[in-house]
This record gives C-alpha cells, sequence and structure tokens, in this order.
C-alpha cells in the first residue's frame, strides 16, 4: 500500500520517493475533478468559522491548492511555502526552522475538524498527506446508515492519502483501533475489510503510548441548536486532548460504533479496552450555558475528576469562551502533573510488564522534577537511556533524556566526564526527539532549553515558540517558556506564561515558584519574592536554596539569612568558591545576577567583587 511506502523515516532518496508518489496520486485524484468543483469547496472551507480565525492557514491552503491546480505541484517545498506565503527570508532553512511543518500539521488538524464536522457532506474533500504539502481532492459520498457498514464503509473509502493522514493522527489510530476491537469481538459488519489494515498499523499500535481515553459526546440539553454547539466543544475538546502525546485519545467516531445500542458508558469503555472515559453534557437555558464534564476511571468504575462553568455565550464570544473552557479541561486532564497522570501514576505503580517499563518511566520523570536530588537523578538516567534502546523511536523518552543530561549542567549531578560531553548528548537527544517527530511540543519545548545552555539565544526562543504554538495548554510548556522568557530577559512574558501555567495546574511542582521568585526579585519587591523562594526551595537544588538566601539577606532576615547560607556551604562548597561559574548553566541577564549575589553578601557569604 503507497502510505506504508512513505511512512519510514529511511532517507533523503525515499523521502523523494515517497513525495513523487503522493505527488502522482494527487494528480490522478486531481484530474477525475474538474477544477471548478475543487475551487468551490476551497472556497466553502475558507468561508468557514476555522479558517476566518485563522488568516495565517487560509493563505497557506489556498496558496497550495492554486499551485496544485496551476500544475506546480512540484513546487510545494519547505522553503517555496515558507517565502512565498510566510514572508520568510531568502535565507530560510526548513531544516533548522520547523515553522512550515508546524503550520502543515495545524492545517491537517483543521481540515480532519471541517470535514468530521461542518463539511461532512461537502461533494469534494480536500486533504493533505503527512509527508507531502501536495493536496488531494476526492468527492465524499453518503455512507450506509448501519453503524457496522458505516465505519466499514469509511475505512473502504479512505484514499491512499486519507490513510496516510489516519497513519499519523492519534485519533483516526484510535478509531482504527476501536474498530478493530469490536468488529473482531462483536462480529459484526464485515470482518474482511479491517484486516489488511489492522495488520499494517499493528506497529504503529503497539508503539509505546500513555492512558487510552475515549471522549463520549458531550449529551445537548436545550434547544434545537444546542446540539450543533455541543459538537462544537466536542471537536475542540478531541483536538486539545491529543495535543498531549502521552495520551491515546479514542475520539467520536470511534464511540459512535456503539451508539445505536444502550450501553453505558462504562461499558463502552469495557468494550473499546479504555482506561477512562470523559464525558458529560451541554445544557442551555435563556442565556446560560452550562458545561459539566466527568472523568470516569475504570480501574475502579467511579468517577474521579469533575468540571463544571456557567457562561452567556453569545455569537461574539463564542469561539473565546470555547476555547478558554475547553483548554482549561483538556490541559487539568492530560499535561504533566494532570489528573490522568497522578491517576496513571498510581494504576501502574508494582506493575512489571516490561512494555510499560518505557512508560512509566517518563510518569517517574515528572516525579524527579518535582523533587530533585543527585540520587533520583542517576535513577532516571538509566530508566531513560534503557527506555530509548528498549523503545527508540519514543519522541518524548528522547526529550526528557535531554533534559536529563542537561541537569549534569544545571543543577551537577553525576556529570560523566565534561560539561561540553553532557551538552553534546542533551543536543544529540533533543535532536532526535525532532527527527522522529518534528510536530512534538515536548521535542521542541526541550531542543528550545539545549539552545539556552549553548547560549543559542534565537535558537531558544524559535523552538520554544513553536511549542507553545503545538500545545499552548500544557502547563509544563508554559513553565518552561517562562523560564526561558525569564532568562533572555522578557520579564513580563515570562510572568505572564507560568502565571498561566499555575492556572492551569494548581497541584504544579516547586519549580514554577522558582521563575515568580525570579520575577519579584528582579523587581525587587522581596517580600513578594520570598513567599516563592520558600515555596520553590527544595534542599538539593541549587538555585533554590540560592534563592532562599539571597531574598532573607536583602529583607535583613538575619537568622533565616545565615541558616540559608550555611545550608549552601555545607552542601554546596564549591558554589561559595566560585557561584558564578556554579550558576553558568542558567542564562540570567548580568543585572539580575550581580544583585542576587548582593543578597547572598548580605546573607553572610563571602562572595569576591566579581563573583
Amino acid at each position: 500500500m503507497l502510505v506504508f511506502a512513505c511512512v519510514g523515516r529511511a532517507g533523503l532518496t525515499q523521502q523523494a520517493r515517497c513525495t513523487w508518489l503522493m505527488s502522482a496520486a494527487s494528480k490522478r485524484e486531481t484530474s477525475s475533478i474538474p477544477a471548478n468543483e475543487i475551487r468551490a469547496a476551497l472556497a466553502r472551507l475558507l468561508e468557514s468559522d476555522l479558517f476566518q480565525r485563522s488568516p495565517r492557514l487560509s493563505d497557506f491552503l489556498k496558496y497550495i491548492v492554486d499551485m496544485t491546480l496551476e500544475g506546480s505541484a512540484k513546487q510545494l517545498k519547505g522553503y517555496t511555502i515558507g517565502v512565498e506565503v510566510f514572508g520568510k527570508p531568502d535565507s530560510f532553512d526548513p531544516e533548522h526552522d520547523a515553522s512550515v511543518r508546524v503550520d502543515a500539521t495545524r492545517l491537517r488538524r483543521v481540515l480532519a475538524t471541517y470535514y468530521s464536522g461542518q463539511g461532512r457532506n461537502d461533494p469534494v474533500k480536500i486533504s493533505v498527506a503527512t509527508g507531502t504539502y501536495v493536496p488531494s481532492f476526492k468527492r465524499q459520498s453518503r455512507l450506509d446508515q448501519t453503524p457496522g457498514n458505516r465505519v466499514v464503509a469509511v475505512i473502504r473509502k479512505m484514499s491512499v492519502v486519507d490513510v496516510a493522514l489516519a497513519a499519523f493522527s492519534l485519533v483516526v489510530i484510535g478509531a482504527v483501533s476501536g474498530i478493530i476491537f469490536y468488529t473482531q469481538v462483536m462480529g459484526f459488519g464485515e470482518r474482511h475489510a479491517t484486516l489488511s489494515l489492522e495488520s499494517q498499523l499493528e506497529a504503529i499500535l503497539k508503539r509505546p503510548a500513555g492512558a487510552t481515553v475515549a471522549i463520549l459526546p458531550l449529551k445537548p440539553l436545550g434547544p434545537g441548536d444546542t446540539a450543533e454547539l455541543a459538537d462544537g466543544f466536542d471537536h475542540q475538546l478531541l483536538n486539545d486532548l491529543t495535543r498531549f502525546k502521552s495520551l491515546r485519545m479514542l475520539g467520536r467516531e470511534t464511540v459512535k460504533v456503539f451508539s445505536g445500542y444502550n450501553l453505558s458508558p462504562y461499558e463502552i469503555a469495557t468494550r473499546l479496552n479504555a482506561n477512562y472515559v470523559v464525558e458529560g453534557s451541554l445544557q442551555r437555558s435563556g442565556e446560560k450555558t452550562r458545561i459539566e464534564v466527568r472523568l470516569l476511571e475504570m480501574s475502579t468504575g467511579t468517577y474521579t475528576w469533575s468540571y463544571a462553568s456557567e457562561e452567556n455565550i453569545r455569537p461574539d464570544n463564542l469561539f473565546h469562551i470555547q476555547t478558554k473552557i475547553i483548554g482549561e479541561i483538556a490541559a487539568r486532564l492530560g499535561q504533566p502533573y494532570g489528573v490522568v497522570q497522578r491517576m496513571e501514576t498510581r494504576r501502574l505503580k508494582g506493575n512489571v510488564n516490561k512494555t510499560l517499563i518505557p512508560y512509566k518511566c517518563v510518569l517517574a520523570h515528572y516525579a524527579y522534577a518535582r523533587n530533585r536530588s543527585a540520587a533520583k537523578h542517576a535513577r532516571m538516567r538509566d530508566c531513560l537511556e534503557n527506555a530509548v534502546k528498549e523503545t527508540p523511536d519514543y519522541t518524548e523518552a528522547w526529550a526528557l533524556l535531554s533534559w536529563i543530561y542537561g541537569d549534569e549542567i544545571r543543577y551537577g549531578y553525576n556529570l560523566i566526564s565534561s560539561v561540553e560531553d553532557a551538552l553534546r548528548r542533551s543536543e544529540n537527544a533533543a535532536k532526535k526527539a525532532l527527527k522522529i517527530n518534528p510536530e512534538s511540543a515536548r521535542a521542541h519545548q526541550y531542543a528550545s532549553l539545549v539552545a539556552l545552555l549553548k547560549k543559542d539565544l534565537p535558537g531558544a526562543r524559535r523552538n520554544m515558540k513553536i511549542a507553545l504554538a503545538l500545545n499552548p495548554n500544557d502547563a509544563d510548556i508554559l513553565a518552561d517558556a517562562g523560564w526561558t522568557y525569564t532568562q533572555l530577559g522578557d520579564w513580563e512574558l515570562g510572568k505572564s506564561l507560568v502565571e498561566k501555567a499555575v492556572w492551569l495546574n494548581p497541584g504544579h511542582p516547586p519549580w514554577y515558584h522558582g521563575i515568580l521568585f525570579a520575577y519579584y526579585y528582579h523587581q525587587k519587591n522581596y517580600e513578594r519574592a520570598l513567599t516563592h523562594a520558600l515555596a520553590y526551595y527544595q534542599p538539593q537544588v541549587l538555585l533554590s536554596s540560592v534563592a532562599r538566601a539571597a531574598v532573607n539577606g536583602k529583607l535583613d532576615r538575619t537568622a533565616a539569612a545565615n541558616e540559608a547560607a550555611n545550608h549552601l556551604k555545607t552542601e554546596f562548597p564549591k558554589f561559595v568558591v566560585s557561584p558564578r561559574s556554579e550558576l553558568s548553566g542558567w542564562n540570567f541577564p548580568e543585572a539580575f545576577l550581580a544583585d542576587l549575589l548582593d543578597g547572598l553578601r548580605d546573607a553572610g557569604l563571602m562572595i569576591g567583587p566579581t563573583g
């Protein structure tokens, strides 16, 4: 099958062949549909709310469709699009600047959302397969009405490019896995239609993934248009949750297989082999709209988390409120330290199944980040190194390993040979994560932190900007972005980012407070800085110990300052000898660093004028 000739990352020759095959498939499909019908399909897309809200994606889509219809599909390369559509300079290098690939991923998501909702009955469908910028066009037809035949028909009618999109979409992969399970166990539909697809997706479905979460459609309660409003909330919740790559989402089309049967959420999740179910309702009464969402944990059969919000939703504020509410729900559920991860840590405790070790290792990393120590760092480094050996295509494990190697520099933990060697290993791990999945927000997050260690400030900004664009509701990314921009001197931006992170994740780890300490210390608001220094403090973390000593020194809290200074002398003797050198893993502006050293002198440490 064509898609599986293009799935692998087998080098330039194979990639060129893949692009040619995709282009050829696009030409065959385009030739059978008149250009005026394709332009009409494009016009419908551009007039939809999804594209009206994103002029950037509208320009992107219009350009690639126009070029294809003009017979210039071969010119649709990352460089050409970057320069012609997004105004990049002639020196633009798509190998080092992933912004075009990121926008292409966003475009694919928006197209999938449109055709699963508003555009499901459009006569012509436009799609862009992963691995190419050349659009394809195919006719859509109404499917059989029975649940089993409807799903089988979807698979039968998928074009090669649709299958390519499916292979790289967690949503569709989840749907296919649900279809495969139901077809095999329940025995309805035409089983032979799924067998070849099952066998070809088997390797992908076995790749390390976190909890499987089934999203049930929100139950609409109210006037006739309530169902349409609930439908929009459903789609955005699915889109936002799929950004958390540690989750495996089963979306609407999967659970719809069971829509003709009187089954409870628990029964549906059991048949889909899901670990969690997200369900709820959207109720309208007068000007008020109430959204309720609950999380069912299958291992206990109980509802373990709930969310409710009541809003005045009008046409002029609908998108803003939907984005705010769904973003908060998705973040609370999916982020590191979020609801699902905490439950997963408990659920997997003591489970020695070898296939789960890499996933458990990733979960353990977030526990390490809550309370760092040299001993925990050594265990995490060994665990993650083994994880990437066992599952070499696990993007998140490579990204986190990059951070662990960087901690040899930032915190001085278990340095193997030299700072240069640690930096090389950290950079290589981040590059590996990006190579496996250039659209991984986590990979860009840690690539940014490596760039910061290398003093590559443009690279740090660029990668963190991409990470935020890919997942603006991941509290960990927001907080790391706060650290990054604070070290770059963008104090207000750094503070705003971490405040959003704290809002999204009230149970955040102590290191979030480090950014707020730095902000208020920089503002010379030492009382506020003290509050955050105490919340940030971890005895075996150098920077948090420095923060506690410096701010107590500034406030003339003699006893507390002396105790904090003695702790530094005992636990971090090398720092007392050469503080600037020991803080070199951080990239704070000179004025802030000088004021920090002044606070340490006030606390009683004998630090020379140059530090």
